[in-house]
């Protein structure tokens, strides 16, 4: 698999893996009596997998090509036009 091909698919999973992240078994455990910064753990716990996927992808956008390939091949090539069909009906 090569390096483009990996980063693809980790961008396709990312949003797989917040949305497990933050399902409601795994937050209920975050739900403890503990602060961190005078905030409660369960706060603390979705702001910070909030900010890491806001940060994963902004990393993953960074490393993905504009356009893949196989994406260039599969559009179709007509030079633009700047005439336009227009037909009187008087």
């Amino acid at each position: 698999m090569t390096r483009q091909k990996k980063i693809a698919f980790l961008a396709k999973i990312l949003p797989i893996a917040g949305l497990i992240v933050i399902l409601p078994p795994l937050v209920s455990i975050t739900n403890a009596k503990a602060d961190f910064f005078g905030f409660p753990a369960i706060i603390t716990y979705l702001f910070t997998i909030w900010i890491f996927l806001i940060v994963a992808a902004y990393l993953l956008q960074r490393k993905l090509p504009s356009h893949t390939p196989e994406q260039v091949e599969k559009q179709p090539h007509t030079a633009p036009s700047s005439k336009l069909n227009v037909t009187d009906h008087d």
